[in-house]
């Protein structure tokens, strides 16, 4: 007698791999600098604290090395905020300069989600790569394949 399954066979759904999928999809090309500000006793200052450090993950920080990431603490009871200063080429074409998100009711993943609806999209496209790839298969295609 064999015992029957349970559970989810599948991919895991939890908290974790969400938040995962969202940090796979962060770029902080169009982003010049992030500040972070948050007073430790307030109730909500965790999710901006687990923000701040998935944000600062070397993965994440090589999208854009010349980005400075800000954490401010004060000590005055002020709801936790995060602030991004775009960068210039990014905020002349949007007509903004920075974006702001009061965090004091958002948890990780909706401050990473937040950041993927309106930050993300701004970054420039990665087209460049694939037309140099494409012109150096185009070139062998040319030569016979030979290289």
């Amino acid at each position: 007698m064999s015992i029957a399954r349970s559970g989810l066979i599948g991919k895991s759904t939890s908290a974790a791999a969400a938040v995962g999928k969202q940090l796979r999809l962060i770029k902080l090309q169009p982003v010049k600098r992030v500040v972070v500000t948050f007073d430790p006793f307030h109730e909500a200052a965790v999710n901006c604290r687990d923000f701040v450090f998935n944000i600062t993950a070397p993965k994440i920080l090589g999208t854009n090395p010349s980005c400075l990431i800000k954490t401010e603490i004060v000590c005055d009871r002020r709801e936790p905020s995060i602030s991004c200063l775009l960068n210039p080429e990014v905020a002349g074409s949007s007509g903004l300069n920075t974006i702001n998100f009061k965090a004091g009711n958002l948890s990780c993943l909706e401050l990473l989600q937040l950041y993927n609806k309106y930050i993300t999209p701004l970054a420039p496209k990665e087209e460049a790569a694939i037309d140099a790839v494409d012109k150096k298969s185009n070139k062998l295609k040319k030569q016979g394949g030979k290289k």
